[in-house]
């Protein structure tokens, strides 16, 4: 797992870089942001998830079906995005919690199994916590409204992005 993660740190430092660009937009945005979420996410989920099926396709560890399963839900999400516009915009903060859920459970398996590779490595399940975190706050309070939402998604984007920064550096410097 290390030897593939750290061929791809680009990888992981872009999908970083991608998160804080979309927290800033919110910040600096946010009249904009949020009549746009619903595209925002949906492109957001597609290449995030792209990334991770051209880790895992890349990949020459036993891991590769967390970052293809990984890839796939966020592909699948983005695309249903999309297709279904209207819906999705009705219940985006929803979509966007069970997404945030289920890629932080992926992301601390995959920091469980990196561990046993790199001594005290945090990093990667610090991300994963951070995104179960937003997904369980935004869907018990769907409601919070359009300005605190967009603030919160915008809050998450820049931290989880420089966290996603820091672990793909740390993985260059150990390929």
């Amino acid at each position: 797992m290390l030897i593939t993660l750290s061929r791809n740190w680009w990888a992981t430092v872009a999908r970083g870089v991608a998160a804080i660009g979309l927290g800033i937009f919110a910040w600096l945005r946010p009249d904009v942001f949020w009549p746009a979420l619903v595209v925002i996410f949906g492109v957001y989920a597609i290449v995030d998830g792209l990334f991770a099926i051209v880790a895992a396709v890349k990949g020459e560890t036993g891991d590769r079906w967390l970052h293809l399963l990984e890839g796939f839900v966020g592909v699948g999400v983005g695309g249903f995005v999309f297709v279904n516009p209207e819906q999705a915009g009705t219940a985006i903060v929803l979509v966007v919690g069970l997404w945030a859920i289920v890629t932080g459970v992926l992301e601390i398996i995959s920091a469980i199994r990196l561990r046993q590779e790199i001594a005290d490595e945090w990093l990667l399940g610090i991300g994963g916590a951070l995104s179960i975190i937003l997904g369980a706050l935004l869907i018990a309070r769907p409601q919070f409204g359009q300005v605190t939402t967009t603030y919160i998604l915008g809050t998450y984007g820049i931290i989880f992005g420089a966290v996603l920064v820091m672990l793909g550096l740390r993985l260059r410097g150990l390929a």
